[in-house]
């Protein structure tokens, strides 16, 4: 975990977490900066068990050389809420104004699965979310978020899901739905869309959604 910004504000500032899987976190603290945001603490927790901890149930791999997805997500919900964020509020000198939960692919799916096993979270950004994953439209479909987002931010490069690959084919309506789903039970959700496939330029698309969000 690592944690950028200014611990002892005088004014109370959003804390935002952003999960990673190869320490990002320094890299889009500097361009958010470079941006000059609003003032906010960013905290970084670089995930080791990716495939595990940002997947809501079990899944298969999706090739044959490619790792299956563990369905961890509530066991580490569990660690995220009841462990770190405590311990990131005991460093800091005030009660955040809000808290944001961000992530990119499969911590963007996470993000979002987040707001409905937690309420914790006051703002939302899924990033290039793999909302592709099974059972997941279902899933926001049949259920309740545990708390109505003051703001849910999803972006998606204009080339993804541009492929043979059956099951990432999806992620352009499955968002779509998700967006519709979202917007009809009164939660504000705004959708941007960017040039590209799933992998171009992720940092600079978590910073546009990290200010979107930070500037609601």
């Amino acid at each position: 975990m690592r944690v950028y910004g200014n611990l002892n504000a005088k004014e109370p500032t959003p804390v935002v977490y952003l999960h990673t899987i190869a320490d990002e976190g320094y890299a889009i603290w500097q361009a958010c900066l470079a941006k000059g945001l609003p003032p906010f603490v960013l905290v970084e927790v670089t995930v080791p068990r990716w495939h595990d901890d940002m997947t809501p149930w079990p899944g298969p791999a999706l090739t044959d050389r490619g790792e299956p997805f563990g369905g961890g997500a509530d066991a580490y919900l569990e660690l995220l809420v009841g462990t770190i964020v405590p311990k990131v509020e005991r460093m800091l000198s005030f009660t955040p104004k809000w808290l944001g939960l961000v992530g990119y692919s499969l911590a963007g799916l996470f993000a979002l699965y987040a707001l409905y096993r937690t309420d914790i979270f006051d703002r939302i950004g899924s990033i290039s979310g793999s909302l592709w994953y099974w059972g997941f439209v279902e899933y926001i479909s049949e259920h309740e978020a545990k708390r109505m987002a003051d703001c849910v931010y999803l972006s998606l490069g204009d080339k993804e899901g541009q492929t043979k690959d059956e099951t990432l084919s999806t992620v352009q309506p499955y968002t779509g739905r998700v967006y519709v789903r979202l917007n009809n039970r009164g939660h504000k959700t705004y959708f941007e869309r960017n040039e590209g496939n799933h992998f171009h330029e992720p940092e600079a698309r978590v910073v546009k959604g990290i200010a979107f969000l930070l500037k609601r």
